[in-house]
């Protein structure tokens, strides 16, 4: 037993040397092109839609024989929860990103591949995508093919940057005829704000820091009604909209009204969603009346305690408050001016809510601009502050020296003063309806059209006046005035740290200052 033993070992022996030396002499050892990548800079801290992330990297290589054809490179960015999965976004040597990540942390990995001897080289460093949007200006217009897209100028701490086509491949069809990017405010809910792009052609909601939407994105799935209403319905104003500069929003009610001409009203304590169109007079009654596209009432009022609409059909002007399930009408005795127009062939034109306070309008009179079967025009200025009614304030008739008025594109009152500003074309008027001492200024031409014009209360107090003009060659403007407040005359001063361009064809502005 011990032999075999002493046997088994020997022969295990002379394999193993065997093994040895038939081994000798098989390793070639030579050297590979080993590929350094220097540092790829970082961490970045970049803005969604606004900059670009662009990255140089430094490449060391022990064997270059200058043959670009012997490398691949790839770009791969991802969320940590991606893992092997990082979506490739480049294939070139050096990046050069356009940011248009969802506001996140990434990783981004740089590989360098030698073919030649198939063996790849990494690197890595961090991004953090964050959106600007929070405080600034959207700004709603035509792109240069008619549809309707969205630049925001938005305020940062140090500076002020232009966020370009936010609507781009956000997931929905491209309109035409834009009419606002309108953001609700912050509530105490902030699950309530919502951002709503309107067009004339149809409005949604997109989400507020990348505004990504989808189909679903729509009103008529917001709204619960037993009344037989198109299909095709979709906002073209909200109520109350921001008013201050703190971007705040603190009503409890938000009131809609659409394309068809119709009222709904929710409570945001309970949801944003609606119920019965309330443009009818008396809760019972189904005959809907059909409104102007404004909403008059005070903005500074600390509840909004009533509004007024315009009914198209009746030539009368209704009221309600937030929270009623139908319109009440308003009685006409005596007084400036009539709330039925009745007789006197008015109609309504152009309505804006003002932080006027004369004639004891202390949150804010809102004005009419009325047009009448000989052409005249006529201005309404009415307050709808108290807790009880709307209360006529003033009437005013546009003289005759207001250049070119009926030729008017846009308008905007002006809160510091009775002036009313209008555009013909490239040139912008000023019309001073002060009684007695009424005058018209050409106030500037331009030699560019005018594409609109708002004294916007949202984030002033209404003495500056905003001026959008179009060239092709400067694309859409923006310059901003203050208002002279002598009555005597006309001051408008250039705020020179504005000058926006660049810009989309404009039709609106709207302010918004939230987190949301």
């Amino acid at each position: 037993m011990r032999n075999i033993k002493y046997t088994f070992f020997f022969l295990l022996s002379i394999l193993t040397l065997s093994s040895c030396f038939k081994d000798k002499g098989n390793y070639d050892y030579s050297e590979i092109n080993e590929i350094a990548i220097d540092s790829l800079g970082g961490p970045y801290n970049l803005f969604y839609k606004v900059d670009t992330l662009k990255i140089k990297p430094q490449l060391t290589f022990t064997m270059d024989d200058n043959d670009a054809s012997r490398y691949a490179y790839e770009w791969r960015i991802g969320q940590a929860d991606q893992g092997n999965k990082r979506p490739l976004v480049s294939t070139e040597r050096n990046l050069e990103l356009p940011i248009d990540l969802v506001p996140a942390v990434y990783s981004v990995y740089y590989t360098v591949h030698d073919k030649l001897t198939d063996i790849k080289w990494s690197n890595f460093t961090t991004l953090t995508v964050s959106t600007p949007n929070t405080r600034g200006f959207f700004v709603s217009g035509e792109d240069e093919d008619g549809f309707a897209e969205v630049d925001m100028v938005a305020f940062l701490l140090t500076d002020t940057i232009v966020m370009k086509n936010l609507l781009k491949d956000n997931g929905m069809p491209r309109y035409k005829n834009p009419v606002r990017a309108l953001h609700t405010g912050t509530t105490s809910d902030s699950k309530r704000a919502k951002m709503w792009i309107m067009t004339g052609e149809g409005s949604y909601y997109v989400n507020t820091k990348t505004f990504e939407a989808n189909p679903a994105n729509r009103f008529k799935n917001l709204l619960y009604t037993s009344f037989e209403l198109p299909l095709d319905i979709y906002p073209v104003d909200l109520a109350p909209r921001v008013f201050a500069a703190g971007g705040n929003q603190t009503f409890a009610t938000r009131l809609v009204l659409t394309n068809t001409g119709d009222i709904f009203w929710a409570n945001m304590f309970n949801g944003d969603f609606y119920a019965n169109p309330i443009n009818r007079i008396g809760s019972l009654s189904t005959d809907l009346i059909k409104v102007a596209p404004y909403f008059m009432y005070s903005p500074k009022a600390f509840s909004l305690s009533r509004y007024v609409v315009y009914d198209k059909v009746g030539k009368r002007f209704l009221v309600a408050t937030p929270s009623a399930t139908s319109l009440t009408t308003l009685t006409d005795s005596g007084g400036p001016f009539p709330w039925v127009q009745g007789t006197t062939g008015r109609d309504f034109v152009y309505g804006e809510n003002t932080n006027n306070i004369e004639l004891s309008g202390a949150w804010g009179n809102s004005y009419a601009l009325m047009k009448d079967l000989d052409n005249q025009y006529h201005i309404y200025m009415f307050y709808v502050g108290d807790s009880f009614s709307a209360s006529k304030r003033a009437y005013y008739k546009v003289q005759s020296s207001a250049v070119d008025f009926d030729k008017a594109s846009y308008y905007a009152f002006a809160s510091n003063r009775p002036l009313l500003f209008y555009s013909v074309g490239s040139k912008l008027y000023a019309y001073d309806f002060n009684p007695g001492l009424e005058k018209n200024y050409l106030v500037k031409d331009f030699g560019e059209e005018i594409t609109m014009i708002s004294t916007n209360i949202q984030e002033g107090i209404g003495n500056h006046l905003y001026v959008a003009t179009y060239s092709n060659a400067k694309k859409g403007t923006i310059k901003k005035y203050l208002i002279g407040s002598d009555r005597n005359t006309l001051d408008m001063n250039e705020i020179s740290d504005v000058n926006w361009t660049g810009l989309v064809k404009v039709k609106s502005i709207d302010y918004k200052n939230s987190t949301h």
